[in-house]
């Protein structure tokens, strides 16, 4: 990172010190997702993973398979949000410059 994208990113901190960034989870019954949220309303990412397939054969929720695969999802889930909200931060930092 050159001294130009480090008082970039510096700038843009400083702009958002009062905006808190928030990771948000939540499961229901057939989904796990993720979300970073600035500021309580700026949606800077989201990713769900659904469990819809797992349960149609069944027809139905199985709540066994349902809290097995939260558990195996929300690492992989929280960290696509993350991921995403990086790389939003960063593109819109660029196209600013542009």
């Amino acid at each position: 990172m050159n001294y130009y994208e480090k008082a970039l990113l510096g700038a843009e901190a400083y702009r958002l010190k009062d905006k808190p960034v928030m990771l948000a989870i939540e499961s229901s019954c057939d989904e796990t997702a993720a979300s970073v949220v600035r500021g309580g309303r700026e949606v800077l990412s989201m990713s769900v993973f659904t469990q819809i397939p797992i349960h149609r054969k069944y027809g139905g929720v199985v709540p066994e398979l349902a809290s097995r695969s939260h558990v195996e999802k929300v690492g992989s889930v929280v960290a696509d949000a993350l991921e995403q909200a990086v790389n939003e931060h960063i593109t819109r930092g660029v196209k600013k410059e542009c």
